[in-house]
Order: structure tokens, then sequence, then C-alpha cells
């Protein structure tokens, strides 16, 4: 029987890796995209775990460049000679790969078409949407702990988006292989028991309750998740497919329905729209007056709240029904659905994927047909969802303090802007090693946004707004997640190195060179010139090649690759490059912002120019929580809650 956890984002997924490595596990990850066994997986270089790949499968879109788009596999030619693996588990990971192609290519050829551009004198069709690549890496050691076959698989599914159908979509594919694999490699006595598995779901959200109501919302406080109310915006594919000029665009209705592992119902559907904005205000707006109203939407929604019971008796044993929605939940949602009497978090995932365990459950119990689809997955014996408030319900109180609508002066004064290169170079490093929550520098620390909440907003109840990565008997020694710091230990150096190959692509001497140069991650025009920007420029390339070799020998196992002294020359070249002036390893910087921060399409993209409006500050306190609280609960969620 397996253990299928499934994450959504690199800060849900790492955690459960490692507790499950510690333990002594062996697992099966399944990861967008082609992952090398010496390169990157969840944002941490894989000779940064524990456990080592052993095997590793892959199957996607060709990347040959004569290619015209085909989905293939490419059979496993990876064997880590460290560790000897198991034979029949090695047939089951074969097996396995090949089923996953099969699957995907089944659905790959089903993908609809339409007509979109006029090409040759001829209407060229071509799919509405591709299946994302995927690699599956066996990780663990020869005498690491098994379950059988099959084991441990831990999935990093699609993200929310536009198209909520990719998370079912590969999850129906990736179940389906599990017991198509299984059935091919196992005996016929053990069969039964290897058409079982649990579905575990780990995961950050967002408050709608509050540390006063009952039970209590806010960072830190963990739901066992029983159902969720989608409130969200679909493609009208019906209305799509009967357009049949050229290049018409996509049609939009607005949705909101509820599913559970028992139930499914629409609760409200929108008019069609041309717009996605439209029909989000149409669904948004009926939510929230419905909920005072009195009206159908209302006697439907309130009885959901029964769906959750009394929880389990196991931890977590706060039952709650989710809010999922594809774009971002203000104050006024969160606060209808306290009015509807509901309690839970806010996320963008739940109902998709409690909308496919309700399709299997309700199949398999009614025995439908021995050809339907849902008769090809494994029996789900458990299914469990895991959220974890990463913010607080509401962000009046800091609005409250000082504020001039719609800038929140208060938080924006108290935030830090600058930071020394040198201490921004031991982030960068962290970053790029993995971020290990044992070996976090003290320098990211988010001291002035902490001090304003304890002695202006709330002076006994920090936690409230923040969660501590480094707990302290005094809250004057607790130490909190910069997010502007994170996401540069996050992205920082990929996106810089990016921005790079894309200069060197362009001869300096054209237009597209310039062009390319505006094009930086700062948002910082007028960087071309002049003649001594050049030469800063080759500095700064020699820096960042510097840096990434030394990543390139950490990721290949040198542990002590990564220098202080070259994280430092990278800071400091692109610092002086942006500045146009020379910046030394003491001097201070500007903490980069990354784009959606709110800044001004012409201002350059740093702390100091980001726009504190209500989502932005709301954004802010998540990014600085989730990290922590999913860090803090994985070895918990592994030995308690998913058992």
């Amino acid at each position: 029987m397996s253990d299928v956890y499934i994450g959504f984002m690199d800060e849900e997924v790492r955690p459960i890796l490692d507790a499950l490595f510690t333990q002594g596990w062996n697992v099966l990850v399944i990861e967008r995209n082609n992952i090398e066994p010496n390169g990157v997986l969840f944002e941490r270089p894989i000779a940064a775990y524990s456990k080592p790949v052993m095997w590793k499968g892959w199957c996607g879109i060709s990347e040959r460049p004569d290619s015209k788009g085909e989905f293939i596999t490419v059979h496993n030619t990876y064997k880590d000679s460290g560790n000897k693996l198991n034979p029949n588990r090695r047939t089951w990971l074969d097996v396995f790969q090949q089923c996953v192609f099969m699957n995907f290519l089944e659905v790959y050829k089903k993908l609809p078409s339409r007509v979109l551009e006029e090409e040759n004198g001829k209407l060229v069709k071509r799919k509405l949407g591709l299946l994302p690549s995927l690699s599956m890496l066996y990780m663990g050691t020869a005498s690491g702990r098994d379950s059988g076959l099959p084991t441990k698989i831990l999935i990093r599914s699609p993200e929310m988006g536009m198209q909520p159908g990719l998370i079912r979509t590969q999850l129906r594919g990736l179940l389906k292989s599990i017991k198509r694999a299984s059935h091919a490699t196992q005996e016929e006595t053990s069969i039964k028991e290897a058409n079982k598995l649990n579905l575990w779901c780990y995961g950050a959200g967002g408050a709608y309750r509050l540390p006063t109501d009952n039970p209590a919302g806010g960072p830190g406080k963990v739901w066992d998740i029983k159902g969720s109310i989608y409130i969200g915006v679909e493609r009208d594919k019906s209305a799509e497919s009967r357009r049949k000029a050229k290049g018409t665009v996509s049609l939009y209705t607005g949705e909101i329905s509820y599913c559970s592992e028992s139930t499914e119902e629409t609760l409200y559907t929108s008019p069609t729209y041309y717009f996605t904005e439209q029909a989000r205000v149409d669904v948004q707006k009926m939510f929230i007056d419905s909920a005072t109203a009195n009206n159908l939407l209302t006697s439907q929604i309130t009885p959901i709240q029964q769906d959750t019971g009394v929880g389990t008796t196991k931890p977590p044993n706060r039952a709650g029904i989710s809010i999922t929605a594809n774009t971002f939940i203000g104050g006024d949602i969160k606060e209808a659905a306290k009015v509807y009497g509901l309690k839970g978090e806010v996320n963008m995932e739940d109902y998709h994927l409690l909308k496919l365990v309700y399709s299997m459950k309700s199949s398999q119990e009614k025995f439908i047909s021995v050809k339907s689809i849902e008769n090809e997955y494994p029996i789900l014996k458990d299914v469990r969802i895991v959220r974890i408030d990463a913010d607080p319900a509401e962000v009046v109180a800091i609005a409250d303090v000082k504020s001039d609508s719609p800038t929140y002066n208060g938080f924006k004064e108290a935030n830090e802007t600058e930071i020394k290169a040198s201490n921004y170079a031991e982030i960068i490093g962290w970053g790029l090693q993995g971020m290990q929550f044992d070996v976090i520098p003290d320098s990211i620390d988010w001291k002035k946004i902490a001090t304003f909440i304890g002695t202006k907003v709330n002076k006994e109840n920090v936690d409230k707004y923040l969660v501590a990565y480094k707990e302290s008997n005094g809250d004057e020694n607790a130490k909190y997640m910069n997010p502007f710091l994170l996401e540069a230990a996050q992205d920082m150096f990929r996106e810089v190195g990016e921005w790079l190959q894309q200069v060197q692509k362009e001869d300096s001497e054209t237009e597209h060179y310039v062009s390319a140069i505006n094009r930086n991650p700062f948002n910082i025009s007028g960087l071309e010139t002049p003649a001594e920007q050049t030469a800063r420029m080759d500095g700064l390339l020699k820096a960042y090649n510097d840096l990434n070799m030394q990543l390139s020998q950490f990721c290949n196992g040198n542990k002590d690759a990564i220098t202080r002294e070259a994280c430092e020359g990278f800071v400091t070249s692109l610092y002086s490059y942006l500045s146009k002036s020379i910046v030394e390893p003491d001097s201070d910087v500007k903490i980069w912002a990354r784009g959606g921060w709110g800044a001004g399409k012409a201002q350059p993209s740093f702390v100091e120019n980001v726009s504190y409006s209500g989502s932005t500050v709301d954004r802010a306190l998540y990014k600085s929580t989730n990290s922590t609280v999913l860090n803090k609960n994985a070895k918990d969620a592994v030995e308690n809650y998913f058992t």
C-alpha cells in the first residue's frame, strides 16, 4: 500500500521530504520539468538532501530542436553506483514510468484543438494546453526503509492558475499509473493490498478566522479540511467551441461550488463573459451579498458546515471548510464566510483535489461500470488535507496605526529598505545551498516589523500576525523571516542569471542589446552606458559565472564549494552595475522586491517603492510565515497527522 503525499509549492513539499528522510524512508518524488540527479529539486540542490537519487525517469514534450511537439518518454539510464537498487523496485519503477507515459500520451491525444492562425494558406489547429513534463526520482539508499511495492510517493502538483483542471489531469494519470504498475509487477496474492493507497495533502493557506473566534484562526493554526467552497473563474469551453471564426477570444464564466469526499454540487453559475475580471466580480459579489440576503445561495451554504462534524480524534482535530479561489481573497469574502458560519481557511487548490477524490470514491462505491475510467484507480483507504494558517484574517490593526488610504504608512516606515552587501551575500549563499532551517542567517530577521507590531499594534501578541522561525523566552529576541530577503534567497540569483543570458545573446552595438539590458529584474533603465558600465558588466558576468560554477560543484557533491567571497563578489558586482558606482561588502544596498509588490511601472523594484495596500501587507505577512509554519509542522504531519 502506498502513502501518496501531495503539495503545490516548494515550501510545502520540501519539508515533507526532509521529514520522510529523517524517518529513514526511501521516497519516489514526482516533480515538474526535467530534473537531473545532480540538479535542483524544490529550490534546493539535490546534493543538500540527506538521501541521493537512485533512479530517474522522465516523460514530457520532446526537447529536441527538430521536435514537432511529440509527447515522449526517456528510458531510465541513470544508476547511482553507490547504492544498489533492489531489482524488484527497479522493475516497478521502470513499469511505472511507462504507465505514466501511456496515461499522459492518451490524454495528450485527446486534448481539444481550436483554430489559432492561418499558416501557409491553411488553417492550423493547435492544442488548447500542454501537459507538464514530469520527472520521477527515486531517492534513498539500499538500506533505507521501504513499504513494499509501491512505496512512499511525494507529488508536487501544478500550482493553481486559470487552468485548475491541470491539477486533476496530472493526479488522475499518476494514480492510475500506480495501480497499473502494481498490477503488472505483483504476485496475485499481493495485488489487492497494492491497489490501496492513502492520499495526504499538506500546505499553507490564509486565515479567515480571528484569534478571538471559536475555533480560533491565525498564523500557525492547523486545520483538518473536510470540504471546500470554490469561488472562481473557469474557461467556458462549451461556449468557445461554438465560435468558429478565426481569432476568437476566450470566454469565461464564474462559479460557486462545493465539494467534499461525499458531496459535489454547483451552487451558482454566472453568465458568460469575455473577460475574467467580469466573471470574478460577479461571483465574489454574489457570495458576499448572499451572506446577509437570506437567499437561495444562503440556504445552500449555511448547512455545509455540518459536513465537518467533530473532526477526527487524531491531531489536528480542528475540522474546517476551506474556500478555494484562483485569485486573491480579500477581507470582504473572509468576513462573509464567517457570516455563513463557516470555519477553516482559504487557498487555491483544495476544491480541485476534493473533486478528484469525490469522483474516485463515488464511482468505486457505486460500481458504475468495469469500463469506467474511475475503476482504473487504486482504492482510497484514507484521505486527509491538512492546512496551516500563514497570515492573519485581517490587517486592520496595522492599518489603523497610521494610514493614508490606500497606503499603510506605519507599516511602510517600519520596514527595512537597505541591508549590508555582506549580509545580502550571506542570505544569497544560504538560498543557493537550499535554505536549511537549522542554519538560517540572523541577517534575514524582519526585526523592525516585529518591533513595530509589538510596540505599536499589539504589545502582547505579535504571534497574531507573525510566527517566529527562532523562538525565545522574550519576544524581543525572537526572529521572524523578512519576506523580501527570503525571496532574494529563493530567486535573485536565478533571475539575474536569466537576465544576463539574454543580454549575452545580443550584439552590444544594437538596440536589441539596450532592450535586453533594460529588461532587468530590478526595472532600472539607462544601464547600458557609458563605457565604464561595460567594464562593470564584464565584472558582473565574471562574478555571476564564478558563483554559478561553485553552485555546480556544490550540486555535484562538494559541500564546501560555495564561498562567502564568491557570494560577496556577486552582490557587490551586481549593485556596482545597478548603482553605477563602486559597492564594497560593507556598503548599504537596496533590498530587491520582485514584481507584484505594487511599485509603479517606472519605479525600480526595491522595497523602498513597495505600495502597502491591504493585499501587499497581507502578502508580506503570509510570505514571512508560510515557510516557517510548514517547516515546524512537517515532522508532526508525517508522524501524527498522516497515519
